[in-house]
């Protein structure tokens, strides 16, 4: 059976890229996040198997690990305060629009920074941001809530997702080890 190109711009399969960035508002209960999550990094470094055995650390029996305990904070903080985290969801403007929106904020000159990421970090964040948000809707009191309640590094942390919707590439999905699994396969 052979498909044409028609075919697969009518597939409901296909659109455009989009991307969800998690935001959490709330200054202190971000800083609990942060550190829970390195309580959390060192617990289960601390659980990985140690020395020449490989065998992982003793547990005592019925008692709960250090990791799933922080584990349980993190999701106990979180469950507590849902008002204070947002998925905000960016999607993939036509390339031509992309293309303009850069035009509009080129690095400037002898900012070494700019040249470093190919963009005026002081402007383009947020404008990428803005073209690309649709959850929420960037409105003007939306931005300018986000304005008052993120840092210049969470504007560039949005912006790098932006950038990934509009300059990330699809590749064909493909498994060199599941094609030879399956040519094996159909061996014997």
């Amino acid at each position: 059976m052979s498909k044409s190109f028609a075919d697969v711009k009518k597939s409901q399969k296909n659109g455009r890229r989009t991307i969800t960035h998690e935001l959490c508002f709330s200054a202190t209960i971000n800083d609990e996040w942060d550190r829970l999550k390195e309580e959390l990094a060192l617990a289960v470094a601390a659980d990985q198997p140690k020395g020449k055995s490989g065998d992982p650390r003793p547990q005592r029996v019925g008692a709960k690990s250090h990791k799933v305990e922080v584990a349980e904070k993190m999701a106990a903080l979180r469950e507590a305060n849902d008002d204070s985290f947002y998925a905000v969801t960016l999607t993939q403007i036509r390339s031509n629009e992309w293309q303009a929106l850069r035009a509009e904020h080129p690095p400037r000159d002898g900012n070494m920074m700019d040249r470093s990421v190919f963009f005026n970090i002081d402007t383009f964040p947020r404008a990428a941001v803005a073209a690309c948000m649709v959850d929420p809707e960037p409105t003007n009191d939306e931005l300018a809530y986000f304005d008052e309640m993120l840092s210049s590094g969470e504007w560039l942390d949005l912006a790098t997702k932006a950038l990934a919707v509009n300059e990330g590439s699809r590749t064909v999905p493909f498994s060199q080890l599941a094609s030879s699994i399956l040519a094996g396969s159909a061996n014997g």
